[in-house]
């Protein structure tokens, strides 16, 4: 078997994409801190893995936030790129509700 060069959890990416999504593709990222429920080290890991094979982009600030972790304080947000909402998962469209058939009850 091939030893895979992981350095993220197995469902990082898919919580980051799932997240950005679900806000149609575009999120600030003290959102998307806690939405996608990964430590900021993980998270940085992992967008930078999602940078690196051009899923996103980071859209820096120019004046760093000091609330943030370190690593994050100079991030404004995270949007997907074409190739990113290409791949990424689609959120399942909702199914209209079945129509109520009219029913003639009168006796003939």
């Amino acid at each position: 078997m091939e030893h895979l060069d992981c350095h993220t959890k197995p469902f990082a990416k898919t919580n980051v994409m799932w997240a950005l999504a679900r806000h149609g593709g575009s999120l600030r990222i003290a959102s998307l801190l806690e939405s996608s429920g990964l430590s900021h080290d993980e998270l940085c890991d992992t967008l930078n893995e999602l940078a690196e094979s051009y899923w996103l982009k980071v859209i820096w600030r120019r004046h760093s936030r000091g609330d943030l972790p370190e690593r994050l304080r100079r991030v404004d947000r995270i949007t997907t790129t074409r190739l990113g909402r290409y791949r990424a998962i689609r959120e399942p469209r909702r199914s209209k509700p079945a129509r109520r058939q009219n029913v003639d009850f009168s006796l003939r």
